[in-house]
């Protein structure tokens, strides 16, 4: 049935299906060619990582709390802040590749 648009809605979504299905398998086939499985313990070495970094920008933000701070210290939080966010960025992009099956598991 073709709408008032002339665009029929069942062709479409037959498209974007289509679509969402080639996304998928090239995701797949690009991830899982560079990382085709992983397992526990590198997964748990980049939550320690990322728990590493999160310590580190509280810990400069708590630092300096306490004191009015220099452009250099606001300079050195900002960095911090900047590494814990790529690297929460980084596992959150792992996950979702795991959930989406692109990377297998290693069990």
């Amino acid at each position: 049935m073709i709408n008032e648009d002339g665009n029929n809605p069942r062709l479409q979504k037959q498209f974007t299906d289509q679509i969402d299905h080639i996304v998928h398998d090239t995701n797949r086939e690009v991830i899982h060619a560079v990382i085709p499985k992983l397992d526990r313990e590198t997964f748990a070495k980049m939550a320690h990582g990322v728990a590493t970094l999160r310590v580190k920008y509280i810990a400069a933000a708590v630092q300096l709390s306490t004191q009015p701070f220099s452009s250099e210290q606001a300079a050195q939080l900002k960095f911090h802040r900047e590494n814990f966010e790529e690297s929460r960025s980084a596992f959150d992009a792992v996950k979702r590749a795991i959930i989406r099956g692109y990377i297998d598991l290693a069990v």
